[in-house]
């Protein structure tokens, strides 16, 4: 099997390499977007939300139609604004033709509500941590006690018996809703509040027995704005010879000023099962995801490119791909918080803030960097700046472990349908192999199949939203450490 997947890549190489001038030119791939002003409004009928469509970045209007998601069926949307006196999620897709061409835009989901619900922690450890909830009816923030007030269990529908509670909140001190849990456990709990309720969009409580690392504090509460990263995921083996071509073109970006910060990669050596870099935990990573012939290098788990056949076509590509991804902005933005000591557990705590309305999920991946690993290379050409031939065989961002819901798709853990502001944590537990901090990280010898070195160990968290197409990495941040905390990083 990977004899083929090695011919395949062979292949494919020779293929581009060889196109004369009679290969047709590739079709000029055309962007239609639509975005709205704001994903939530009041159901008064009053307040609207307005769509802006562009086409290759310039604003249409003409031709744009609008459908209803659920039923397929053209909406009336005069001048592209919503609005609505019935409560609910509304999810629109909008099309403009060009050239006898149909474009479609991504999904588009807006909010009608009158009550939000939200808590300032979802994973907690019982008896130690406070869970308050903050509770909006028509924009005012619901304080302790209001007889119009019902918090309810969404299985049993019994009603909870909240407590008290004194924070700060936007410069002032209120007593808000506390929920106290009776036993370990993960609990779905709704909010009833005069004629309102939240059930389709129940609040998950997990308590936990063990010290869970506290939520950072978000330093822009009323911000969405998120820095942007785009996720390159490099399928790679060190017995893959034209892997390379890839590896060298990520070296080149990661020197540039301009470009180093717009993306995080991560190296999954699925090439042979036999290598050290095979990452045991997540076997059959490359299968989920379609890959056989090597390189492949997918971008935000929707995109794919292999060698083009120089590292600097590459390197062109790629730097294209992650400016297109950055330009579309975040949808969510990510935070981790990482406790426990130096042992080889990890405990990480993310919290994920939406930008926008949709599904999300959320993963968090564990990697090493400079593990030493002979590389089969067939690269002839001159290397990027600062490279030499020995830095192939030094490989970072190799995947360890991939907690990301690999049963069914790597896209992430669950963390359901959220509105623009909500905010969820997920705790990931990960176990390290057998440290081998006090061996040298070039020892040349040492079996990196058996022995991580923790100090070289870090953290790749990513967020996925569902589009039509499925879900795919609406963003990522990395840490340097399996010791360093991320806060929401806002432009």
């Amino acid at each position: 099997m990977k004899i083929l997947k090695l011919l395949a890549a062979t292949l494919a190489v020779g293929l581009v390499a060889c196109g004369g001038p009679d290969t047709p030119a590739p079709e000029v791939e055309h962007k239609f977007e639509v975005t709205a002003s704001k994903q939530q409004i009041l159901p008064n009928g009053a307040d609207v939300v307005e769509f802006v469509a562009t086409f290759d970045g310039e604003r249409v209007t003409e031709g744009v139609k609008a459908f209803d998601v659920e039923s397929n069926q053209e909406v009336n949307m005069p001048s592209l604004t919503f609005s609505t006196e019935e409560e609910g999620d509304y999810k629109f897709y909008f099309t403009y033709t060009f050239e006898q061409k149909e474009y479609s835009s991504e999904y588009i989901n807006i909010a009608a509500k009158n009550l939000t619900a939200n808590v300032n922690t979802t994973v907690f450890q019982m008896g130690v941590d406070d869970v308050y909830f903050l509770i909006y009816y028509k924009g005012e923030l619901i304080t302790y006690p209001d007889a119009d007030l019902t918090i309810m269990d969404y299985e049993t529908h019994a009603e909870i018996i909240p407590e008290g509670i004194e924070v700060e909140v936007d410069g002032r001190t209120v007593t808000l809703p506390k929920y106290v849990a009776d036993k370990v456990g993960t609990r779905k709990l709704y909010v009833y509040y005069k004629t309102s309720h939240t059930r389709k969009k129940p609040i998950e409580l997990t308590a936990v027995d063990y010290a869970v690392p506290k939520r950072l504090a978000d330093t822009q509460p009323e911000s969405t704005n998120f820095t942007k990263r785009a996720f390159l995921t490099q399928f790679t083996g060190t017995g893959c010879g034209f892997c390379p071509y890839i590896s060298a073109a990520l070296y080149a970006m990661k020197s540039d000023a301009q470009m180093a910060d717009k993306f995080v990669n991560v190296a999954v050596h699925t090439y042979h099962t036999s290598s050290e870099l095979y990452p045991s935990e997540a076997g059959n990573i490359d299968a989920v995801f379609g890959v056989s012939g090597y390189p492949v290098l997918m971008g935000d788990m929707r995109w794919r490119t292999s060698n083009l056949g120089g590292w600097e076509l590459n390197q062109t590509r790629l730097t294209n791909y992650v400016n297109s991804s950055v330009s579309e902005g975040a949808k969510a933005g990510i935070s981790i918080s990482v406790g426990g000591s130096e042992s080889n557990t990890v405990v990480v705590r993310a919290t994920v803030k939406a930008a926008a309305n949709g599904n999300y999920r959320v993963g968090a991946w564990l990697v090493e960097d400079n593990i030493y690993g002979v590389q089969t290379n067939n690269m002839n050409s001159k290397l990027p700046e600062g490279m030499t031939k020995d830095t192939f065989n030094y490989h970072n961002g190799v995947l360890r472990i991939a907690d990301s819901e690999p049963a069914s798709s790597y896209t992430g853990y669950n963390l359901g349908y959220m509105n623009v502001g909500d905010v969820v944590d997920k705790v990931f537990i990960m176990e390290l192999k057998e440290d081998a901090a006090e061996a040298s990280k070039d020892n040349k010898v040492m079996n990196h199949k058996k022995h991580w070195v923790r100090e070289n160990c870090r953290l790749v968290v990513f967020v996925t939203t569902e589009s039509k197409d499925g879900y795919y990495v609406a963003n990522v941040i990395s840490n340097t450490s399996l010791t360093e905390s991320v806060a929401f990083d806002y432009q």
